[in-house]
């Protein structure tokens, strides 16, 4: 029988819940995963909602998902970081105003923000 993959925190409560293997927000709607004994050969794509596990009891599956949020926004910061990069090596070279953007590593949100000079 499965056990709870966080047990050695204490606390567990409920009975197993589904969870992502990977923070569904991460990545788009598929993912090529390989690897595992229904793809050692040969990556599959298969869709983000359906890579779950029952590994977690509810009391940590919901304890963990304030830092899956927290993944969310640093993964958002990052792809707004290689954005803007990407616009900006299209244009013609400039001074460009200073953008500044921010990850709060507390899990909590990050913070993004600009500085018009």
């Amino acid at each position: 029988m499965w056990k709870c993959w966080a047990q050695s925190l204490g606390n567990c409560s409920g009975p197993l819940s589904r969870e992502h293997i990977v923070t569904a927000g991460l990545f788009g709607d598929v993912v090529s995963v390989q690897g595992f004994s229904w793809c050692k050969d040969e990556p599959k794509i298969i869709g983000l909602p359906n890579f779950t596990r029952n590994i977690l009891c509810a009391t940590h599956n919901r304890a963990l998902s304030r830092i899956d949020t927290a993944a969310i926004k640093a993964f958002d910061v990052f792809r707004e970081c290689v954005r803007l990069v990407d616009v900006r090596q299209s244009m013609k070279e400039r001074f460009w105003n200073i953008v500044r953007m921010e990850i709060d590593g507390s899990a909590s949100e990050p913070l993004v923000s600009q500085n018009l000079n």
